[in-house]
């Protein structure tokens, strides 16, 4: 699938749940959660992808956090794309060389982003229960640092060391760093 047929589909996914929001409400906290931490990929990873299709800074992306204004912003956004094959790699993980380096990255992406996202997802979970909803955009906000901080959260929120969260956040770490060995490996294919 091309850069332009992926940015199509996050977005169009992201803009979809945001507009069925309201029926979302009804459903417990965890699935609420669940869906809003999809709707807000979708929206950062479209943004993201097309921000790049344009050989902008990442950065944009953000924009569209405010997914109407943000979307007029990327694209009225100059398009500065005559450089972008050099541009497009990713300085953390490049596209593998060989075929099971692409099978090594897609297994540490999928533990890397499986993970993360379950330990991001239980940290808002556990705020949401102890401070109420309020915190969850906070915890949006701030997801970085969310996701950082998701034990210390979790433990000092319920008094109770997470085991299963830090298993979770550890295995996020490990699932990055197998995705970038997954870019190193060379030879024949």
């Amino acid at each position: 699938m091309s850069r332009r047929a992926q940015r199509t589909f996050f977005i169009i996914v992201g803009i979809v749940l945001t507009l069925l929001n309201p029926a979302f409400e009804r459903l417990e906290a965890f699935a609420y959660l669940t869906i809003g931490a999809i709707q807000l990929f979708s929206l950062l990873y479209g943004g993201y992808l097309w921000a790049r299709l344009k050989n902008r800074h990442w950065g944009w992306m953000f924009t569209m956090c405010f997914w109407p204004l943000g979307l007029i912003v990327l694209i009225l956004l100059k398009d500065k794309s005559e450089q972008l094959e050099r541009n497009l790699k990713m300085p953390f993980i490049e596209k593998a060389r060989t075929g099971t380096g692409c099978f090594v990255q897609i297994i540490g992406g999928i533990l890397w982003v499986g993970s993360g996202l379950a330990a991001f997802i239980w940290a808002l979970y556990v705020l949401f229960e102890t401070f109420g909803a309020w915190t969850i955009l906070i915890g949006l906000l701030l997801a970085p640092i969310t996701y950082l901080a998701a034990v210390f959260i979790v433990w000092f929120s319920t008094g109770i060391f997470p085991v299963i969260v830090l298993i979770l956040w550890l295995a996020s770490w490990v699932g990055a760093g197998i995705a970038y060995i997954g870019s190193r490996i060379s030879g024949e294919d």
